[in-house]
């Protein structure tokens, strides 16, 4: 991957973290002498922020600037039109097979809003765009798996205008950035056809060539299109709360044509909709069953009910799309101590503050203490001082950071303003999201090495990036950290 020819030339990517004080009347004595500190000043006398402070401070650091900017690589390049069409034929082969109805269309709201400022320009603008390559009209994705919905349809049809082109794009990006990481006999769709039509009618599907996982995967937006375009891979969806499994469960095995689709777990109500029988979730307590469940109708997906860091079997990609806090973090672990390649695209950054709730942190260990220390990277962990098993010793004149500098930075980086995208307003704010993104990517570049150094292995062909989705308003949230520790993949 190149380096991102992207216009950032309005935002200065820069950030700084610190370790966490295992020593508490350390950091609550920082934080009683920052209440009594006179405000901290910078250009034109304008009264910094608390993380504008903690910029600052980072970038007087000796020799950070390079170390610190977070450099953006270009997303991987999709498919050409041909390859796109040899994946499509081969998918609808196995869609007949199975017996999955095709899409009704993109039907879509007017009147409902997205919570979000959405104004009647906006509607005209993203009821004209075109939805991205595979939920567009060409491909028809079963109705499982496509985003946009009548209102009062199926759990996850997102009904209005906006919220369903973001969300589509959002899931394209994903998509994009898994195909790439295919090995080569993964990707030869011609060949994996011909596998198929010869397979009896009778046989539950293929066999998988390899295993991807959708950590923190909810209802299933990410899930379900990826086992539909790829029958040959077995696809599964970690998730934490059973609601949000049974529904995915819903959107796939109650849409199946037949007199018998619905399974005994299920009710049509008196719209004609399915309807779980017993509603009775209380998603307050942890519990996790830690069970497998089968689709009884796409052969290749399964949900896993429990947490990312109890998930058993071996994976060989792992994605998370916007998993809370935390749970991203998680996610690079998992993928790591696989060996496994990972799409992680990151969200809620500032519940990583020591004093906020994570209710991934309590539903997965009925607590809230959380079980990573940030910032992760010793990069991060070494600025302004020396690192030693998460002490910082001053070094020179330069403060020492503290865990309250990165708490000040994961709060700013929780952006949400879509419409602040490509422009000055609040790129600071931008740019801390940046940062901490930066620090999980260093995190992860140093286990790499160590793996590496760990087994004797090569080093060729491993690495880490940093990208972002394409256009940038699919999301405010849009870095994504992409791994992978060979060159097989793409």
């Amino acid at each position: 991957m190149s380096k991102s020819q992207h216009d950032l030339k309005d935002e200065k990517h820069t950030y700084l973290s610190t370790p966490r004080l295992q020593d508490e009347s350390k950091a609550s004595q920082s934080s009683n002498q920052s209440k009594t500190d006179p405000p901290r000043k910078g250009a034109n006398g304008v009264v910094l922020k608390k993380f504008e402070a903690v910029m600052s401070d980072m970038f007087s650091t000796p020799n950070a600037l390079a170390a610190l900017t977070p450099k953006y690589a270009r997303l991987p390049p999709g498919m050409n039109d041909a390859k796109k069409r040899e994946l499509v034929q081969f998918a609808r082969c196995y869609w007949e097979r199975i017996g999955l109805p095709k899409a009704n269309g993109n039907i879509v709201e007017e009147s409902e809003g997205n919570g979000g400022g959405t104004t009647a320009n906006d509607i005209i603008e993203s009821s004209t765009r075109r939805s991205p390559w595979p939920f567009d009209d060409m491909t028809q994705l079963p109705t499982c798996g496509s985003v946009r919905g009548e209102k009062g349809g199926i759990v996850g049809d997102v009904t209005n205008y906006e919220r369903a082109w973001r969300k589509e794009s959002q899931l394209a990006n994903l998509i994009q950035c898994v195909l790439a990481m295919l090995p080569d006999h993964a990707r030869d769709f011609v060949r994996l056809q011909t596998e198929l039509d010869a397979i009896d009618e009778g046989k539950d599907g293929m066999t998988p060539i390899l295993r991807i996982v959708d950590f923190g995967g909810g209802t299933g937006h990410l899930t379900v299109p990826l086992a539909l375009l790829l029958p040959h891979c077995e696809v599964v969806c970690v998730d934490l709360k059973k609601r949000s499994l049974d529904l995915l469960h819903r959107r796939v095995d109650c849409m199946i044509l037949g007199d018998n689709a619905i399974s005994d777990d299920y009710e049509i109500d008196k719209w004609g909709n399915a309807k779980l029988k017993s509603n009775q979730y209380d998603d307050k307590f942890p519990c996790q069953s830690n069970t497998v469940q089968r689709s009884r109708t796409l052969p290749n997906l399964y949900t896993y009910h429990g947490t990312i860091q109890n998930y058993p079997e071996r994976f060989e990609i792992g994605v998370s799309l916007h998993a809370c806090g935390e749970a991203s973090d998680w996610t690079l672990r998992k993928c790591l101590d696989q060996k496994s390649s990972w799409v992680v695209c990151g969200c809620c950054c500032g519940k990583l503050r020591r004093d906020a709730g994570n209710p991934y942190v309590y539903q997965s260990t009925g607590g809230n203490e959380k079980e990573v220390s940030y910032p992760q990277s010793r990069v991060f962990a070494c600025l302004g001082g020396k690192y030693n098993n998460q002490n910082i010793e001053e070094k020179g004149n330069h403060q020492i950071m503290t865990a309250d500098m990165f708490d000040e930075l994961a709060r700013a980086s929780d952006y949400s303003e879509l419409g602040d995208v490509r422009k000055p307003r609040n790129a600071c704010r931008r740019a801390a999201k940046s940062l901490v993104e930066w620090d999980r990517l260093l995190f992860t570049k140093q286990c790499l090495e160590c793996s590496i150094s760990v087994d004797g292995t090569s080093s060729r062909g491993s690495n880490t990036v940093l990208t972002r989705m394409n256009p940038w308003e699919a999301s405010p949230k849009n870095d994504i950290l992409l791994g992978w520790f060979d060159s097989s993949s793409n």
